[in-house]
């Protein structure tokens, strides 16, 4: 499945995908970054509200950006439908202060379910799912 790249302003694109997040009986639509370098998914606070989820229920943790940015996030699974394929992924959903203008689709819960390519000459991104995966044989957070 192809992907094209979002454009964000005439001399940038960037890998974001339309995407569905599922919890129970209650569905979003949005859009996510996928970025390779990071560990997880993440979702702003809104996206977990609104998905019926008390957020701050959740197992607390913090993720540290490149820029030495640290940001709280609470963990609860939800369902990602990325074109069709459906899975039950562990996600954080930032803290209330948090400013995301979009979801972050990481290595957990999402690199670990598809085989990607970014093709940065054409904008595209291919997504492949994996069928064969052994979830116990995937590293685990400590």
């Amino acid at each position: 499945m192809k992907f094209k790249y979002k454009k964000i302003d005439p001399w940038m694109r960037r890998p974001i995908i339309p995407i569905s997040l599922r919890n129970k009986d209650a569905s979003i639509r949005t859009e996510a970054l996928v970025d390779s370098g990071a560990d997880r998914c993440w979702f702003a606070y809104e996206v977990g509200t609104a998905l019926g989820i008390e957020v701050e229920k959740g197992l607390k943790e913090t993720v540290y950006g490149f820029t030495g940015h640290q940001c709280d996030y609470f963990l609860h699974t939800i369902d990602l439908n990325v074109g069709g394929w459906e899975h039950a992924i562990e996600v954080g959903f930032l803290a209330k202060d948090s400013n995301a203008p979009y979801g972050v689709l990481g290595q957990s819960g999402f690199f670990d379910l598809y085989i990607v390519t970014f093709d940065v000459i054409k904008y595209e991104i291919e997504l492949k799912e994996r069928n064969q995966v052994k979830r116990s044989s995937l590293p685990r957070r400590a």
